[in-house]
């Protein structure tokens, strides 16, 4: 049987994820307060800030953005390492929209991936794809506003809150969760915090030359560093299944990722924990809410640090809506079923084959991608 596609934090949200495993394993809480302080922080999103439900649900957003945390834009050597815009896209796509459920009673996380494309009801657009959400809620408040008289600035912060807070929106109306917490990271950090733990280890079974993503890697085993990495997990062309594949293998070098943060001495070297703490700063954005520390304590007590990523189920993968653009279809309905049973509490695999662990995402990646071997 076929393995049903999931999906992975991805990109610069592996990263994040391994900045967090990197904080819970040895480096002591003054340090991460240092390292929480820099971090770009931002209110009004409408989020639900409680815990009543049980759990503490992240909504986890990797952004297609040409500017850093702070707003501030890449140089042209930034831009040029990461093939921005060479896949197609540009603006303010969150090209990877994940759900994580953290239970307040210590039992292992949930993480629902949300493909891009999937079609859904974004407030105040009507049908769009889930990943839009962000970029032209902004887009089109930024220029009325400006029309408006209102100062290009004050315009662009403005818009970039409503952008966050229809992607907020979208997703919890997609799913039925309501999101407590928002962390959001550019492409760039990706780059920046791959590189500050020295790289990620993965072994090709074939050699890959695809240039929209600038993936360009021979067969065997490699170390690749920032750009290099997220070359190969933005590669999409090429796959059997595009997108799919796609976020499959952002989970499976999250995985990898991870594990190489905790296997290596990262957390010996003043010099890493340095360029770590200033890619955070420089690429991290996290809601204002959010009291991290205590969050950061709380993952000290889940269940084996695991985490059992899943993907929401779709009707078509390859559907057109009636002006010709493709999109992923989906059932809110089944969305809502399916989510409530992957963060439920009890102990059954009500998903079939949905629940997995890193270690058994890379048969995926082998059925899927045909570029094997990249957790071992």
């Amino acid at each position: 049987m076929r393995p049903r596609p999931r999906g992975g934090p991805g990109r610069a949200l592996a990263a994040l994820a391994a900045v967090l495993a990197l904080t819970v394993t040895g480096l002591g809480w003054h340090s991460v307060d240092q390292l929480v302080s820099g971090i770009e922080r931002i209110g009004n999103l409408g989020l639900g800030g409680g815990k009543s439900d049980g759990a503490t649900d992240i909504l986890m957003v990797g952004i297609d953005a040409r500017t850093d945390a702070h707003g501030n834009p890449l140089t042209q050597d930034e831009l040029a390492m990461l093939h921005a815009g060479d896949d197609g896209e540009g603006g303010l796509n969150t090209d990877t929209i994940i759900l994580i459920r953290v239970p307040n009673n210590g039992r292992s996380a949930v993480a629902v991936s949300i493909p891009r494309d999937s079609y859904v009801d974004i407030p105040g657009l009507g049908k769009g794809k889930i990943n839009s959400a962000y970029g032209i809620t902004k887009s089109t408040l930024q220029q009325k506003l400006i029309d408006q008289g209102v100062s290009p600035a004050e315009a662009d912060q403005r818009s970039t809150q409503a952008g966050r807070q229809a992607l907020v929106k979208s997703v919890a109306g997609l799913t039925g969760i309501t999101v407590d917490h928002y962390a959001e990271v550019g492409l760039l950090g990706f780059v920046l915090l791959t590189n500050a733990v020295g790289g990620v280890d993965v072994c090709l079974n074939n050699a890959v030359d695809e240039p929209l993503s600038g993936a360009d890697f021979p067969a065997g085993k490699q170390k690749l560093d920032g750009a290099q990495a997220l070359s190969f997990v933005r590669q999409r062309h090429d796959l059997p299944r595009g997108d799919i594949d796609r976020i499959v293998r952002q989970q499976v070098y999250m995985a990898q990722l991870v594990h190489q943060v905790l296997s290596a001495k990262v957390l010996a070297s003043p010099g890493r924990l340095k360029e770590l703490s200033d890619a955070v700063g420089r690429t991290v954005v996290l809601d204002d809410d959010w009291d991290v520390l205590s969050f950061l304590h709380q993952l000290q007590d889940l269940a084996g640090g695991e985490v059992k990523f899943e993907t929401i189920p779709v009707k078509d993968l390859n559907g057109w809506t009636d002006n010709g653009e493709s999109v992923v279809r989906v059932d809110p309905t089944a969305v809502h079923k399916y989510v409530t049973a992957a963060v439920g509490d009890d102990d059954e695999d009500t998903k079939g084959d949905g629940g997995i662990e890193p270690s058994t995402v890379v048969a995926d990646v082998y059925n899927a991608s045909g570029a094997g071997g990249l957790a071992g």
